[in-house]
This record gives structure tokens, sequence and C-alpha cells, in this order.
């Protein structure tokens, strides 16, 4: 039953994620840009950590973290924490993984 309510929590948090970014959280309908790329692990506590990619160009690309609390609250701000910005600068983006 844990990793059944362990996988609903996942879910519900990618589908707030998704609501956030493409609501307010990136202004991507203001903005040419596109979100992709979130990853989603639990924290072990009912809460979920998310990173994702928020890419505003062909050359403006950047990357966020946001911590969920498990009544599925952004915790880290409406976008969460910018870890990393630019193309050349994120290169790797697609390799980096959330260990959980």
């Amino acid at each position: 039953m844990g990793k059944l309510v362990n996988f609903y929590t996942i879910v519900l948090v990618v589908i707030l994620l998704a609501t956030i970014i493409l609501t307010a959280g990136c202004g991507c309908l203001r903005q040419a840009c596109q979100p992709y790329g979130p990853r989603v692990t639990g924290d072990g506590t009912g809460g979920a950590i998310a990173i994702y990619e928020d890419i505003k160009g062909s050359n403006q690309h950047d990357f966020y973290v946001q911590k969920i609390s498990p009544d599925g609250n952004a915790l880290w701000g409406e976008k969460g924490v910018l870890i990393g910005s630019g193309y050349k600068e994120c290169d790797s983006f697609h390799e980096l993984h959330i260990v959980g």
C-alpha cells in the first residue's frame, strides 16, 4: 500500500508542477518558452523534490529545483530555486538524475 500511495503522490506532484509551469510558474503563456524534462522523486517525508528546464528560446535555458510539501504546496517560491542558466552551462541537464 505504501508504494501505491507514493506513486499517487508523485503523480499528483507532476500534475501540480505542470499546472504551476503552464499558468504562472514560468510565464510560458506570456513568453515563448517551453518547460520540459521534469524529474520528480519523493523526499521520504511525503513531499517531493522536482527539477525542470525552462526554455525561453534557442539560447536561454533555465534549470530549477522545487520542493513540494506533502499537501502539494510549492515551498521554494513560485518557480523554485534557479540552479543553472544558459545553454552552455546546463547542456548536461538530460544526464542529471534525482537519487531517491
